[in-house]
């Protein structure tokens, strides 16, 4: 299991999380969780929104090859949006929780998903989300990580 926190203490002062380099999590073949503030960042003007940047893909296409077949579970606890094809190909995930403060997700963010199930904060669908952003994964509605 790994988490990220949303900030990081050094010396007694926090930062905060503002971005999870490229393969940050590569090699991690095992992991079976994974906590993290956001899905995707910005780096030198280059967004990377996918979410297996972090364990090396180069694009969404990629995220089947590079996401470890171990990981079920993702929490994310913070974070406005997640783009378009975000999750796409990655298969082994059977459950990830979107916190309130997602206001946006992209068309077919969850694009051949197969076996997951998402757990919104959310008690109905926001007015930002694409009417295709599941891509018919269920959902369930009103759940609050643990």
């Amino acid at each position: 299991e790994a988490i990220i926190k949303e900030s990081i203490t050094y010396k007694n002062v926090s930062y905060p999380v503002t971005i999870i380099g490229g393969a940050a999590f590569s090699g991690c073949t095992s992991l079976t969780s994974i906590t993290i503030p956001f899905v995707g960042a910005t780096l030198n003007g280059t967004s990377k929104t996918h979410f297996g940047y972090i364990f090396g893909a180069p694009s969404h296409s990629y995220n089947g090859d590079y996401v470890p077949s171990s990981l079920k579970e993702v929490i994310i606890t913070g974070g406005n949006s997640i783009d378009y094809f975000a999750f796409e190909n990655c298969t082994s995930l059977t459950s990830v929780t979107i916190p309130n403060s997602v206001t946006s997700i992209g068309e077919e963010a969850f694009y051949n998903c197969t076996g997951l199930t998402i757990y919104c904060e959310a008690t109905s669908q926001p007015s930002g989300w694409d009417t295709n952003w599941n891509f018919n994964c269920p959902v369930v509605w009103g759940c609050f990580a643990m």
